[in-house]
């Protein structure tokens, strides 16, 4: 019989806004869940270590031993279970399963003889104590007593898979298939991701940044545009990374209210937003409750005052108009091919005007004139000195002309990668994501680390 090691205290610390906790165990989170708790999970040699965060920011931490190297974790409603095959020295092929209660530190452990089922990464339990287990092309689902009850095939591999926070449905990703499952219903759809974290409330994310609501017959995308590390939901609100600065939407507003960096993980329980950040073998917690999240969104919507405009900047284009190649704070005007780079994804055409000078730039999008939104590729700007110029805007990634970049933008690369749709113009050499004059597999990786907040994409070119 395995004996489990267990440790299990209470910290009294507190952490919101300025101040951080941190998860002091070894290795790298591998995943964070929201719902009533926070869990952080990971798992360094033979012992998997899982944190639970509350709303006040207590956190109770437990460390479960593992005697096999091929094991898994799921987490669900305060428990997380821990998944593992092993052979007895009778040569008897047998699954252990245990539970762990996070808040009292039970565990309780249950062992299944002559059983050895094909699992590919993690698995997920639903309210009812099923398993639901990848294995190749399909998913299987077995019962609290790990008896077979259903097989699901998959057209594609799933990746991963996670229930949501109640437990009533469960969803599994990867190679461009969903699949959802409740009860003894299964749909399946195609998105891009890899991974998915699950809301609650029928919604969920995946790793590119899209959010998506699922209605129990039909799937809509809510929004997207996020980095990808996760969101979380108070009150209808969503929270999450974009461009690394941590947004909220409500009722078809977006506020970005403060950077949040390099953050790993980003989930809500209650009513207290959670973002997560490794640091060296520890995993560091900044909790904002709702209060924080709606005084930040207040300030950030207060108008800021006017700036002075400097009148040399706003002579600088008239002055260098015959310059072969020009630039104007962060924008390159070239007139090789008439085109303006150095643009940052969803900047706005009255931030633009306010660089290049208000009364002498008119935007364009499809012939119309344009005086709100967001510049995208394939824009004309007209620029009025002693000549009048006429420029196409270039933000290298942006290929959809609605000035941000999202799964939107993969989608139109990979058709064109693969002949779908070929792209034209300025709109192909926006694909050369990686500056090297190719559009190729290398652009799609760079765009995919953009999507999920790996790194920038040089629009200085």
């Amino acid at each position: 019989m395995l004996v489990v090691v267990l440790y299990l205290f209470n910290s009294s610390s507190k952490c919101f806004a300025e101040s951080v906790t941190s998860v002091q165990k070894c290795g790298k989170a591998m995943s964070v869940f929201g719902g009533e708790y926070f869990c952080v999970i990971n798992r360094c040699d033979n012992m998997y270590n899982a944190a639970l965060i509350d709303e006040s920011g207590n956190c109770s931490d437990c460390t479960i031993g593992c005697d096999s190297a091929s094991s898994t974790y799921a987490y669900l409603g305060g428990t997380v279970y821990i998944f593992e095959k092993y052979i007895t020295p009778d040569s008897e092929k047998c699954v252990k399963i245990k539970s762990c209660e996070l808040s009292s530190g039970f565990v309780s452990e249950r062992v299944i003889e002559n059983c050895e089922p094909q699992f590919r990464g993690t698995f997920a339990v639903d309210s009812s104590g099923n398993y639901y287990m990848i294995n190749n092309f399909s998913i299987e689902i077995y019962s609290r007593k790990f008896l077979p009850v259903r097989e699901i095939k998959t057209p594609q591999q799933p990746l991963s898979i996670t229930s949501s926070p109640d437990g009533k449905t469960v969803y599994a990703v990867g190679n461009g298939i969903l699949t959802i499952i409740t009860g003894e219903t299964q749909h399946m759809f195609e998105v891009v991701g890899e991974k998915i974290f699950s809301l609650g409330d029928n919604k969920f994310m995946t790793d590119c940044g899209e959010v998506y609501s699922f209605d129990g017959s039909g799937l809509r995308l809510v929004c997207s545009g996020f980095d990808g590390v996760g969101v979380g939901v108070i009150d209808n609100c969503m929270i999450g990374s974009k461009n690394r600065s941590l947004t909220i939407l409500k009722d078809e507003r977006e506020v970005s209210v403060e950077s949040c960096g390099d953050c790993d993980f980003i989930a809500s329980a209650g009513s207290v937003l959670g973002c997560f950040y490794q640091n060296g073998d520890n995993v560091d917690v900044r909790l904002f409750t709702k209060s924080e999240l709606e005084s930040m969104a207040e300030n950030a919507e207060k108008p800021a005052p006017p700036e002075k405009t400097s009148d040399a900047a706003e002579s600088s284009f008239r002055e260098n108009e015959n310059i072969r190649s020009e630039k104007l704070s962060n924008y390159k005007f070239n007139s090789n091919n008439n085109y303006i780079t150095g643009v940052a994804p969803g900047q706005t055409v009255a931030q633009m005007k306010k660089e290049i000078g208000n009364g002498e730039a008119v935007f364009y999008k499809d012939g119309s004139v344009k005086t709100s939104g967001k510049v995208g590729t394939g824009w004309t700007v007209e620029i009025s000195g002693e000549e009048l110029h006429t420029f196409t805007v270039l933000i290298y990634g942006e290929l959809s002309g609605e000035g941000n970049i999202n799964t939107s933008d993969r989608k139109i690369l990979i058709d064109h990668l693969t002949g779908k749709d070929r792209l034209g113009g300025v709109f192909r050499d926006a694909a050369d994501v990686n500056g090297d004059s190719a559009v190729d597999l290398k652009d799609l990786v760079v765009l995919d680390n953009y999507l999920k907040g790996k790194t920038e994409i040089n629009q200085e070119r």
